[in-house]
């Protein structure tokens, strides 16, 4: 290309030094000017603006994307065109306000201007069954200088425009007129839709419409001072905001009355007259109402304290001040006299010093085995019950405790936490591990009561006992076979 341009400027006698090579991709199709801030446009953008119809609509030049003219234009033209598009169709909107509104209706204004290209403003035969407007593109605007109107040549007209009512003489000239002058009009679905699509493309603000009193219809009314709204939403966030107090006291007003008929139904008198509560779950027997209460939490599982460190909730506000003093504070007044070890509450400290006692106080009611603490009672009664609340995501093996089944995934995911300090060999139970050290350790040495040989591990030395017996079967067959 540059050699080609270098060889006309030798053939018109130009010197090559006074030649400027200009790249096309930096040259406004519209104004020819140089300019950074260009526009493509058949680009993303100028797609979005629909810069390509606007320009083969409203100027007299045509573009097309295999043109070898330039396909961009600067910012200055491209707004211009956008800021006439708009304003042809805020004109032709007025215009069909005006001829639709009531003071005009009576004066007929009739316009037979014969013009290149007219314009026909939309109707109200223009709005879809939904009641959505159709805008209509409007045609070309004026040109800038205006020419006194000769008499146009009669034809034979064979077509007429059903939109402008011009007269063309071909067919096909009514089908390129309809696609240049009146291409179909862009249906938007809803007002939200519409209102961005104004913004966009035409950088129009919409008005907020607002509805009238009268054609607001209340469905939903607040129970407490009977204000209507269109929306439940508004309703709730009303009485959440206007009466917040109001739905506190009638939710202490419902739980109060709820207490009251559980102790009444609770409720039984002794011999001598005097009042006690038996538990309606497990019928256990309580002096005060707040005992019962207090103590229906554990079948009930209602946790009402929470820890605003830690999240952690407890049945009792007790439990909460102690685990506060305890976890977050760091106070523990209770040490164990052996150990020096320390607690929060007595009733753990003197659990704790059945380590020590070997006392075992907590007894199964089922198998009769007994524990030192009241957690190891707890965990043991789980074996008894068919309830298996954990299961395996990889393998969906179910399992009555968490700490199985973290255990038994290890199966899956290759952990093995228990590792060996002297060869580094790893294990996934603690058992395994001590059984292992065995090896290094020679604590438990077994030996071969018939030929001496020493074992560390006593399933090494049951596999070479079924040696011996072996050798035992094979002489007494040979002593057989010899005697026969």
């Amino acid at each position: 290309m540059e050699n080609k341009s270098l060889q006309i400027a030798s053939d018109l006698g130009i010197e090559p030094d006074e030649i400027e090579i200009v790249s096309v991709n930096t040259i406004c199709r519209l104004c020819g000017s140089q300019n950074e801030r260009l526009i493509g446009i058949f680009s993303d953008e100028g797609i979005g603006n629909d810069l390509s119809n606007k320009i083969n609509l409203y100027l007299p030049v045509k573009v097309a994307a295999s043109d070898d003219l330039p396909l961009q234009c600067c910012w200055n033209c491209a707004s211009t065109l956008l800021a006439w598009h708009e304003l042809v169709v805020t004109s032709v909107e007025t215009d069909r306000r005006f001829r639709n509104s009531q003071f005009i209706a009576e004066k007929q204004v009739v316009e037979d201007v014969e013009l290149d290209i007219s314009v026909n403003p939309p109707s109200d035969d223009n709005e879809d069954k939904d009641g959505l407007i159709k805008y209509e593109v409007p045609l070309s605007p004026p040109p800038t200088e205006t020419k006194p109107l000769s008499p146009k040549r009669k034809t034979h007209s064979k077509a007429v425009c059903d939109i402008c009512n011009k007269t063309l003489s071909r067919t096909r000239d009514l089908k390129r007129h309809k696609t240049s002058c009146h291409p179909d009009p862009k249906v938007i679905e809803n007002r939200l839709q519409l209102k961005n699509h104004a913004f966009e493309i035409h950088q129009v603000k919409q008005k907020r419409q607002r509805r009238k009193k009268n054609e607001i219809v209340a469905k939903f009314f607040c129970d407490v001072c009977e204000k209507g709204f269109t929306r439940k939403h508004d309703m709730e966030k009303h009485r959440g905001r206007m009466h917040a107090e109001y739905e506190l006291e009638q939710k202490e007003q419902s739980v109060r009355k709820n207490n009251l008929a559980v102790l009444e139904k609770c409720k039984s008198r002794d011999s001598d007259g005097k009042v006690f509560y038996n538990c309606d779950f497990c019928q256990r027997i309580f002096g005060q109402s707040y005992n019962l209460m207090r103590h229906r939490t554990v079948h009930t599982g209602v946790r009402e304290y929470f820890c605003h460190l830690c999240g952690k909730s407890f049945r009792v506000s007790n439990g909460l001040k102690r685990h506060i003093e305890a976890f977050h504070n760091g106070v523990k007044n209770f040490s164990c006299e052996v150990c020096k070890r320390t607690f929060s509450a007595r009733a753990t400290r003197d659990e704790h010093m059945n380590i020590h006692t070997n006392n075992r106080p907590f007894v199964c009611d089922i198998c009769g085995k007994s524990f030192k603490q009241k957690a190891s009672l707890y965990v043991h009664k789980m074996f008894h019950t068919d309830t298996y609340r954990f299961e395996c995501s990889y393998c969906g093996k179910k399992f009555r405790r968490n700490q199985d089944l973290k255990i038994h995934t290890w199966l899956h995911t290759g952990h093995r936490p228990h590792s060996c300090h002297k060869c580094k060999a790893a294990f996934r139970l603690r058992h395994d591990l001590t059984r292992h050290l065995r090896i290094h350790e020679k604590l438990n040495e077994c030996v071969c009561n018939e030929c001496g040989s020493v074992f560390s591990q006593e399933r090494y030395l049951k596999v070479h006992k079924k040696i011996h017996k072996r050798t035992e079967m094979v002489l007494k067959l040979e002593e057989i076979e010899i005697k026969d």
